[in-house]
């Protein structure tokens, strides 16, 4: 019943999450606007430069609140591979590089976490 139509209204309570809401859009689904719940990572607070990843890439940040930061990548199946902390970063402008050598090419979800602050966004790496 998972993927029919016809299911009665309240006959399911699902709420899709962001990974969820970024494979759907990946393959090119439409989704109303409003029942798309904002993906994390759609704020300012990191870019990372160059996407698609070789090896190392730049995580550009402008910390709004200064605090203690921590950045982890994570496949799609949601297996942590990498938790790097940042170490305490002052309110401005911050550059970090990140070598992502050791993951396996393939799609996964870049997270950086601070105070009060938790944003997702999507990273393809590629073999050189």
């Amino acid at each position: 019943s998972l993927m029919t139509p016809f299911i009665p209204d309240g006959a399911v309570e699902h709420e899709p999450g962001p990974v969820t809401l970024g494979i759907l859009q990946d393959i090119g689904w439409t989704l109303s606007p409003t029942a798309l719940v904002k993906l994390p990572g759609t704020s300012d607070l990191f870019r990372l430069a160059p996407n698609p990843v070789l090896n190392e890439a730049n995580l550009d940040l402008e910390v709004q609140e200064s605090g203690w930061y921590n950045c982890r990548v994570f496949d799609l199946s949601g297996r942590l591979l990498l938790n790097e902390a940042l170490g305490y970063l002052p309110t401005g402008p911050h550059t970090e590089r990140l070598n992502l050598s050791e993951i396996p090419e393939g799609l996964y979800l870049l997270q950086v976490e601070g105070p009060g602050t938790l944003h997702t966004q999507r990273l393809i790496r590629m073999n050189p």
